[in-house]
């Protein structure tokens, strides 16, 4: 779904770190995202990449009270010109958009999918939302309300 909605991914070293986490330490479990992240990276349209730049350098510092994810997304979207990035720590929403980027929690890019047609429903809208939460997103159920009051409002694309 990310890939019909963005042509390119790039995700900082930390987050990359966090999301593969399950395994460098070699869970017996492993999440369901494990085999879709790594086929991303290796068609070439999620990126890994480290803050090089001065200016993202910099932020790194500025931004310390943010965690290294949180700090090393801002820092990126910044040095690389990109304009839009997903959080879903207030915090770093914030810092964001106080930078001039578009901080964009998970349950809108859902909200983006259902829009273009990626999901067919409120229900897959709901069912993906649901499938995040189990798989270790937090989202409070008053953000969880109000992302299924604005789903239902979305206007389906025109299909012939």
């Amino acid at each position: 779904m990310l890939k019909a909605l963005y042509s390119e991914i790039l995700v900082p070293e930390a987050v990359w770190r966090e999301l593969t986490r399950p395994l460098v330490e070699a869970w017996e479990e492993l999440p369901g995202y494990i085999d879709s992240l790594l086929e991303a990276r290796r068609a070439g349209w999620l990126k890994v990449e480290d803050v090089r730049g001065p200016e993202g350098l910099r932020l790194l510092e500025e931004l310390r009270h943010l965690d290294p994810g949180e700090r090393e997304a801002i820092a990126l979207a910044v040095e690389k010109g990109v304009s839009v990035i997903l959080t879903n720590d207030k915090l770093a929403h914030d810092e964001a958009l106080s930078r001039g980027l578009e901080a964009k929690w998970f349950t809108q890019i859902l909200l983006d999918a259902l829009k273009k047609g990626l999901l067919g429903s409120v229900d897959e809208y709901e069912q993906a939302l649901k499938e995040a939460i189990r798989a270790g997103l937090w989202v409070s159920k008053e953000v969880i309300k109000k992302a299924l009051e604005q789903a239902k409002c979305v206007k389906k694309p025109y299909r012939p």
